[in-house]
């Protein structure tokens, strides 16, 4: 293509050239907005529900972070028992959640007070008709598993987040500080045999 042929196809082409420019240039400014929408939308979750839930955790004695030992401590400031606290970002902060988080957070809620209170009324009671100490206990511990989905979970989506959202990622040592209470975490039934000496835990019945 000499220089004169350049010559005519650049000028023929310069309306076309404008035109996909303009397009070009706007197509990016959109992409640029919609990520800083994005980005701000992740920000906005990770302040309204991470946030105070990492703090609430780290708040919280290591060896108290399981829902038995919340509902049966008392906060001398709020006369409530202490994870109801926890119940208030679980619930106050749903729409800011994983995927997984709410339906887990509902279950809990629906089977948690009823093991506490099952599990109280076996260990106080005189009644015949009193809930088995051991299926009492049984479902206290389902519930603190499910406690403990919820805030392993929790940790991660929140260390995702803060990745994409290049901060620092401060639910990372407190995550593993949990998987680690987890492990070294008692039994409720040897929890109980110390908490409740005067009270004699029947034996498993052994598997044949």
């Amino acid at each position: 293509m000499n220089f004169d042929t350049f010559a005519k196809w650049s000028a023929a082409s310069s309306p076309y050239l404008a035109v996909l420019s303009v397009f070009i240039s706007n197509w990016l400014g959109r992409r640029a907005a919609r990520a800083k929408v994005a980005n701000e939308q992740k920000m906005i979750r990770y302040k309204s529900f991470y946030i105070p839930l990492i703090k609430q955790l780290y708040n919280t004695k290591p060896g108290m972070r399981n829902y038995y030992d919340l509902r049966s401590s008392i906060n001398p400031q709020t006369k409530q028992n202490c994870f109801v606290a926890f119940e208030n970002i679980f619930f106050e902060h749903m729409e800011f959640q994983g995927e997984h988080l709410p339906l887990k957070i509902v279950e809990l809620e629906v089977t948690a007070e009823n093991a506490y209170n099952d599990l109280q009324l076996a260990l106080n009671s005189k009644f015949s008709n009193a809930p088995s100490i051991e299926e009492a206990i049984e479902a206290v511990e389902k519930v603190n598993r499910i406690f403990d989905e919820i805030i392993i979970e929790a940790l991660q989506e929140s260390e995702s987040l803060a990745r994409t959202l290049s901060i620092e990622p401060i639910s990372r040592p407190l995550l593993k500080s949990y998987l680690y209470e987890i492990h070294r975490r008692p039994k409720l039934r040897e929890q109980l045999a110390k908490e409740r000496p005067d009270y004699q835990l029947q034996k498993p019945i052994p598997k044949t």
